[in-house]
């Protein structure tokens, strides 16, 4: 007999119906006892019980059997139920704002894909902008169209890595050719293999002419390569050096293929290991950010006449010759930092004060790296009542502890009616960085951030709490919203964000990957 299948479940119509369940046994009977006991079966009971297992044999092949046809039947359901979700999306893609949407504004959400800076590794074909060359034929059009997509090139050899297996010079050729101006980003190793690492920047100096931004970590290898771009920068706005090992350094007296960049307005050079000049066009500086002897400092400062902007770190003389040196004058300078790592807390306001008696602007902003003493700062504050914006950098879990004592000498004090204890009460600003982590109590900057605000003799109006590792929960703390709902600007960071910020206080030029 041919067997009829349900077209509803699959199920053999033309099983017989089985209404007994197998595993119900009439109480009293012989075989009800040999279940419900361990006694031996007698040699009738063996018959029965096999005839039995014969039966439940038969049943449980037959329900094998409809499970695999049921089964069957829904992987073929299943199956047709992707196909057409699947055909559904294609169509509903068709229907996308996204296939209407204008070149113009595709192009824009375009930039916003590219990888940041500090994310940056070597060029891969699944980050922005080479993966948008694969979606569609218009998105490839407007990707290979948008030249500002192709500009930043970042090359970062780390060490003990074979460079070789990096960076495939057709694909950068490939993405230079996409590009007019250039933000070059060329981290060298000391230590890897220097043959694919010079091919790599004889390629890039080959476009020197489109160079906009140029970010080096040098290696010696790379430093005998400078001069072959000389007089072939002309468009080179921003330059930044440094230098990866001491080795690095060992055949550099100085670096002078600058001296003939004509649009170069930004230099930033951070000498780790020793003190070596790199030669500019001085007089069209506006931001200078140099690690160098004070002797240098002065040298290049006096010509340096239209600069705005100046970080002075003074790391490699043992004496104070610069207190005691002629006056700089920089007439147009608005921002200016002088940086001695090495000086003592106690020390600090005795080179303050004859570094701002000399200038004729009055000093209006402090920011420390590596929190001073609290009670230091509270006699620079006192000493000059012209500051109004107050910055600490901490980056040890000592200097957070100076700068929450710092926090509390801030924190008004009160005794009701009147406030008992007010320390700087013009500042405007007090904002804190944490590099490596904050270790200072979320309570205690509250406190102090809502006495400030309370007082009718405080000035404060903004401030910054910046953690570039780890994270800060003040975001939802009810006090923090309802000092901003009163009117306090407070901006609260975490991450690469905090840490550009704070590049910024210290007039770093902006180059996190170093």
């Amino acid at each position: 007999m041919v067997a009829s299948i349900c077209s509803q479940c699959g199920a053999d119509a033309s099983a017989p119906a089985e209404k007994r369940r197998y595993f119900e046994v009439a109480p009293g009977t012989p075989h009800h006892r040999l279940l419900n006991s361990n006694d031996a079966p007698l040699d009738s009971d063996v018959t029965f019980v096999k005839s039995e297992i014969a039966k439940i044999d038969d049943r449980l092949a037959y329900l094998d059997g409809r499970a695999a046809r049921l089964r069957e039947q829904l992987q073929q359901v299943e199956e047709e139920h992707a196909s057409l979700s699947s055909y559904r999306e294609k169509n509903c893609t068709i229907l996308s704002p996204l296939r209407r949407m204008p070149s113009e504004v595709l192009s824009e959400i375009f930039s916003c894909t590219l990888p940041s800076v500090s994310a940056a590794e070597n060029c891969q074909i699944q980050e922005s902008p080479w993966v948008l060359t694969h979606i569609s034929r218009r998105w490839r059009a407007i990707t290979v169209s948008n030249h500002s997509l192709w500009s930043h090139i970042d090359i970062i050899y780390p060490p003990d890595t074979d460079p070789a297996s990096l960076y495939p010079l057709s694909m950068v050729e490939t993405q230079i050719s996409r590009a007019q101006k250039l933000t070059v980003h060329f981290r060298g190793c000391e230590t890897t293999d220097s043959r694919p690492q010079i091919e790599m920047f004889q390629c890039l100096a080959k476009h020197s002419s489109q160079w906009d931004e140029l970010y080096l970590l040098l290696t010696s290898a790379i430093f005998s390569l400078l001069p072959s771009f000389q007089d072939r920068i002309p468009m080179l706005r921003r330059l930044q050096i440094e230098w990866d090992t001491e080795e690095s350094q060992e055949a550099a007296e100085s670096i002078d293929c600058f001296q003939t960049a004509s649009s170069l307005v930004n230099i930033s050079v951070r000498n780790r290991f020793r003190s070596i000049p790199v030669l500019a066009p001085l007089l069209q500086l506006v931001h200078y950010d140099v690690d160098a002897t004070w002797e240098m400092h002065s040298e290049f400062l006096k010509i340096s006449q239209n600069l705005v902007v100046a970080r002075i770190c003074v790391d490699f003389d043992e004496d104070d010759q610069w207190l005691d040196s002629e006056v700089v004058v920089l007439p147009c300078l608005r921002q200016e930092l002088a940086i001695d790592t090495d000086e003592e807390d106690h020390r600090i306001l005795e080179y303050l004060e004859p570094a701002v008696a000399r200038s004729s602007c009055p000093l209006h902003r402090l920011c420390f790296k590596d929190c001073p003493n609290a009670d230091t700062v509270r006699q620079i504050l006192e000493r000059f009542p012209s500051v109004i914006d107050l910055a600490i950098i901490t980056r040890t879990w000592i200097d957070s502890m100076v700068a929450e004592e710092l926090i509390h000498i801030l924190t008004v004090s009160w005794s009701e009616p009147f406030e008992v204890k007010i320390v700087a009460p013009q500042l405007r600003n007090i904002s804190f960085g944490f590099p490596h982590g904050s270790y200072v109590k979320d309570s205690i900057y509250i406190e102090m951030l809502k006495s400030c605000w309370n007082s009718n003799n405080c000035a404060l109006q903004s401030s910054a709490l910046l953690v570039a590792f780890g994270a800060t929960n003040l975001g939802t703390d009810a006090d923090i919203g309802v000092l901003r709902e009163e009117g306090l600007d407070l901006l609260l960071l975490e991450g690469e964000d905090a840490s550009r910020v704070m590049d910024t206080w210290l007039f770093y030029s902006t180059c996190s990957c170093f």
